[in-house]
């Protein structure tokens, strides 16, 4: 499935959809935050705020969260394989969501050690850049300031490439929720071996392609005014509230379009570890033989 395929796609559905979509992400919005704040209310009456225990019920907001953003995934996912679904994708029961958890809390420390690391990576090549122009008679330190692009050019390319090999755990654990655990980890970073170059251009698409948007709505404001002003900003809040659908909807079907392809990614009909395509093809072949 080409990049044109997915835009197009994801374009489609979000049109026939747009509805549905709407009343999906203001009810996640909604539950999401009554939620939280909740939670937070209560923990305020019960826990002091130096007590160890007011973690509880930051754990318990954690929990809520990722439960209800997996029920918007699967949502998501369902539209793009054109699978009957809706708000109540929300609330549907999630089987064994504590093995998204683990992963997910994981990925946070990973990513946490990284910015540390980051920073660290930051303040030396700033310092360094900056002595080496001061040493060659540069008062006023302009190679501190190549120093600081360059430190964070690398956390941002590291960033990234982290991030994008371990962006497929949610959909791989909607597929496979039994064998949700660590591995998560493991099978998306395989399954996006060879393929976060192929997604950061298709996210990146998007982004030109908004920005394009953006450019042409500003000058159209600033060219015209009264209505069309008006008009202009009501473009822009239909724009920003499509964006994040029409984004999760081009990953779902970038998911879909490369999971065929992973051989190590299990799925909902049991295939396991390092089994090929044409070791599957053989086994249903010895078993319709044997019938």
């Amino acid at each position: 499935m080409s990049f044109s395929e997915i835009y197009q796609e994801a374009g489609r559905i979000l049109k026939e959809n747009l509805g549905k979509i709407l009343v999906t992400i203001l009810l996640y919005a909604l539950i999401t935050s009554v939620a939280v704040t909740l939670i937070a209310g209560i923990s305020g009456k019960i826990f002091e705020e130096k007590s160890i225990l007011i973690l509880i019920p930051t754990i318990i907001a954690y929990l809520a969260l990722t439960y209800f953003s997996t029920g918007l995934c699967a949502f998501f996912q369902k539209l793009a394989r054109n699978e009957e679904t809706g708000v109540e994708e929300l609330l549907s029961p999630r089987p064994n969501i504590m093995g998204l958890m683990l992963p997910m809390f994981v990925l946070g420390i990973i990513i946490g050690a990284v910015a540390c690391a980051g920073a660290a990576i930051i303040l030396g090549t700033t310092f360094g850049a900056g002595m080496i122009s001061y040493s060659m008679g540069d008062i006023n330190l302009r190679g501190a300031g190549l120093g600081l692009m360059f430190g964070i050019s690398v956390y941002t390319v590291v960033i990234l490439w982290i991030s994008l090999g371990f962006s497929q755990m949610f959909f791989i654990y909607l597929d496979n929720p039994e064998f949700a655990g660590l591995n998560l980890l493991s099978d998306s970073w395989t399954m996006m071996r060879g393929n976060k170059l192929k997604l950061f251009l298709l996210l990146f698409g998007i982004s030109v392609g908004c920005f394009i948007i953006a450019a042409l709505l500003a000058a159209f404001v600033k060219a015209s005014a009264g209505l069309g002003g008006i008009l202009a900003i009501i473009v822009a809040i239909i724009m920003v509230v499509c964006i994040g659908p029409y984004y999760t909807l081009c990953l779902a079907l970038f998911y879909d379009a490369i999971r065929s392809g992973t051989t190590r990614t299990r799925n909902s009909v049991g295939i396991t570890d390092e089994q090929t395509i044409e070791n599957i093809v053989e086994e249903i072949g010895k078993e319709a033989r044997n019938k």
